[in-house]
């Protein structure tokens, strides 16, 4: 998929999931009215989950539920920067092996 072979080759330290739709793409389990606002870390990516901004056009009492999350986004991103990620794996070049000699 498109999308997922981005985030492969980005590796964003952060992503911000709007809404319910890329909540569940995520994760398919949640509920966006039950983990907006929190920050969860998988495998070395930190996801913080909000609500849609235009859901406070449909809904007007989000909008200052939308304006507290969107000012977790910096802290957020300062947790996901100190966080460690799993270092990449590192290439061994092996010397080439020499022929013993039994007579020097």
């Amino acid at each position: 998929m498109y999308l997922q072979r981005q985030i492969e080759l980005i590796k964003p330290r952060l992503i911000v999931t709007l809404g319910r739709y890329s909540l569940a793409w995520f994760f398919p389990r949640d509920s966006i009215s039950k983990v907006h606002g929190r920050l969860r870390v998988q495998d070395g990516t930190s996801f913080l989950h909000m609500y849609h901004p235009a859901a406070a056009l449909h809904a007007g009492n989000l909008r200052k539920v939308i304006m507290d999350d969107f000012q977790k986004i910096t802290e957020a991103l300062n947790s996901a920067r100190k966080a460690e990620r799993a270092p990449e794996p590192a290439i061994v070049i092996e010397p080439a092996a020499e022929q013993m000699r039994l007579f020097q």
